[in-house]
């Protein structure tokens, strides 16, 4: 079956996710082509709203091929100013410590997916980051525009809702602070195999025959 028919014949609710999903490589492109410019020597993944963001990044890559690629440097992490700070620290010393004890830690990227958080989750990022003694520049990226990937709302301030939000059965993740549980769901493989679909007609429109 046609893989545009396969979202048109599922329920009203869920073909608006999944046409999220297929609209997301488009507003993930520009943050790859900032990390293939800036060469992080990590890209941090917000675990696990920000993860489909993440899954685009990896699939864009196929078509991109940035060196050294993109998909290697990126690593899932939950990061919360709910989580304590001790049990945050020790959750993101791998990788951070051992690249940084290689000396191969010279910038990091994270990828966020929520715009008005983003300040605190941030500053909570980076006082985990001194307590590993890594003081690197850090690019803080994350979404914000209109369309059915994310919606912004300039009426209530900067706000932005993804459909995907808080919707473990979506992500086929959930976590107990930093204690992943992974758990994909039928909805979640559909799901991801969307944005890995929305990467290729994304470049079936953009690259030259």
């Amino acid at each position: 079956m046609p893989f545009n028919d396969r979202i048109n014949g599922v329920e009203q609710s869920t073909k608006a996710l999944l046409d999220a999903a297929l609209d997301l490589p488009k507003y993930v492109l520009p943050m790859y082509e900032f990390a293939a410019q800036t060469g992080p020597n990590a890209i941090m993944v917000c675990d696990q709203d920000a993860r489909p963001i993440g899954v685009a990044l990896g699939a864009i890559d196929i078509y991109m091929g940035a060196v050294p690629a993109i998909a290697d440097r990126l690593f899932y992490r939950r990061i919360s100013k709910r989580v304590p700070m001790d049990e945050l620290v020790e959750h993101l010393s791998d990788p951070l410590e051992s690249l940084r004890d290689q000396g191969d830690l010279q910038r990091l990227m994270v990828v966020d997916d929520y715009v008005s958080r983003s300040a605190g989750t941030c500053h909570t990022f980076r006082r985990a980051c001194n307590r590993l003694r890594v003081r690197v520049p850090i690019d803080w990226v994350t979404l914000a525009g209109r369309g059915t990937a994310l919606n912004v709302t300039p009426n209530l301030g900067p706000t932005a809702a993804a459909p995907w939000r808080d919707r473990p059965d979506v992500l086929g993740v959930s976590y107990e602070g930093t204690r992943l549980t992974q758990a994909p769901t039928p909805l979640s493989e559909m799901f991801y195999a969307t944005i890995r679909q929305g990467v290729r007609n994304l470049f079936e429109h953009t690259l030259p025959e």
